[in-house]
């Protein structure tokens, strides 16, 4: 559909370049949402973001360090020393398979962060594949993953993790007490949001070399997660007849990974988190062409926004209160902008998405966001076919909710209340998702990243 001079109903034509603009919006008591150096208001007419520098961290690590952590992992077994791709027909020992996850990079910046790293009486790195060791065995509580640290046969466990002996010849493997406060007031929600994003953006890069781009078309849905007895920060959902919180996420639909999240409370409106999770992969540097979503995403601030603002093209679900809006034609939209002539930014003979640049920063939100949106309900009625074959991506976002409920159970293992430490347990469980990942595409394997199966470890 081009908007122009004519009228015309035409077969939607490819989007123009990305545009960058800044639309003026009224924010309704917004409730604050915080995660790793970022503030995202929540408002229920719009939703900011605001960086905030911390400590100054930064994300730029460099790509070409080499692990300092011996290769040679010790576990009786000079087979299981080196690595393979476990299944369920051959698994392998999940500390072994750690031992091959390369964090050099990752150490390198939590030490920008954590001035006091050097201090610390057991090593970074052993301590990140033990809260990740401990996930993909599926512990619940940190005594049966201490009681796995210190009774494993000739130590081969915490030493595969990367624990170091003492000047005695000694190994030092931390108690459970220590593991907690490790996660709960080392780590907390911003050095686990830290972790995350380090271990997302190394991804993101070595995909790259392979021609895979990370979140370039994206799927985007929220997953109950049902909160424990009396916490006070969890809300009841009708819908889902659930004490609970709501976790929004993003799945990258060409590797089936999540690359965003964030945890809201049970009731909040899923449409209001599509911006501040955009916002969060452009701090990742993911570059996202296309999103996904069922139709409680497409609001008309969403369609108008993603499309002019981010360049991004919508492909969201249509109800049949979704029907074409006359007032959005091209015609219509013409006369709307030749009708603010007077406008100091006005443009004689703009072209089209000049005119829905325009009209968008000076407020007119509601038909800008119905002009693509009658181009995407033009699609589907003209062909069909074409138009279910772009939505139904979205099941990708399914099967990751699946994946990390039933593989790595995340309802079955929570045990923590209050919003914050709900989103530093999220922070863990997806912290062992993308570490399968990384491990697998640093030691060269390249197929099926969404795997981090209980099955598949021993």
């Amino acid at each position: 559909m081009s908007l122009g001079a004519g009228d015309a109903r035409t077969s939607p034509e490819p989007e123009a370049d990305i545009l960058h603009i800044s639309t003026p919006e009224t924010k309704n008591e917004p409730e604050t949402l915080n995660t790793f150096s970022m503030s995202y208001e929540i408002g229920s007419e719009s939703i900011e973001l605001s960086p905030v520098e911390l400590n100054g961290f930064s994300l730029n690590f460099d790509e070409q360090a080499r692990s300092s952590f011996s290769e040679n992992v010790r576990d009786g077994s000079d087979d299981l020393g080196k690595f393979y791709d476990p299944t369920f027909e051959h698994p392998m020992d999940a500390s072994v398979f750690l031992s091959h996850l390369n964090l050099d990079g990752l150490v390198k910046e939590l030490r920008k962060y954590y001035l006091d790293l050097d201090h610390f009486h057991y090593p970074i790195d052993a301590m990140i594949r033990t809260i990740i060791y401990q996930r993909l065995l599926g512990l619940r509580h940190t005594t049966h993953l201490e009681s796995k640290l210190r009774n494993s046969k000739h130590n081969a466990i915490p030493k595969n993790l990367g624990f170091k002996e003492d000047s005695k010849g000694k190994l030092k493997v931390p108690d459970r007490s220590t593991i907690d406060h490790f996660v709960r007031t080392r780590l907390g929600e911003e050095g686990s949001e830290l972790i995350l994003d380090t271990m997302i953006i190394d991804l993101q890069r070595r995909l790259a070399r392979r021609g895979v781009h990370l979140g370039r078309v994206i799927a985007i849905d929220s997953t109950p997660l049902e909160s424990m007895y009396g916490d006070e920060d969890a809300g009841y959902n009708g819908h889902y007849k659930l004490h609970m919180y709501k976790v929004h996420n993003v799945v990258c639909v060409e590797t089936g990974l999540s690359i965003a999240k964030i945890v809201s409370r049970a009731t909040a409106y899923d449409g209001d988190y599509l911006i501040p999770l955009i916002r969060k992969l452009q701090r990742l540097g993911v570059c996202v062409e296309e999103v996904i979503g069922d139709q409680h995403y497409g609001t008309f601030s969403n369609y108008a926004r993603l499309n002019v603002e981010f360049g991004i093209k919508t492909r969201f679900n249509l109800s049949r209160k979704d029907t074409w809006r006359k007032d959005a034609e091209p015609q219509s939209l013409t006369e709307l902008y030749n009708s603010m002539w007077e406008e100091p930014d006005f443009v004689p003979n703009a072209d089209a998405f000049q005119k829905l640049r325009f009209l968008l920063s000076h407020g007119q939100t509601e038909v800008v966001g119905a002009y693509f949106r009658n181009e995407w309900l033009e699609l589907r009625k003209r062909r069909p076919k074409q138009w279910h074959e772009i939505y139904d991506r979205r099941t990708i976002v399914e099967r990751f909710h699946a994946h990390i409920k039933e593989q790595l159970g995340l309802e079955r293992n929570l045990k923590k209340k209050g919003i914050e430490a709900v989103e530093t347990y999220t922070n863990l469980m997806w912290i062992a998702e993308i570490a399968c990942a990384l491990t697998r595409v640093q030691n060269g394997t390249y197929r099926n990243l969404l795997r981090a199966n209980q099955r598949e470890f021993s």
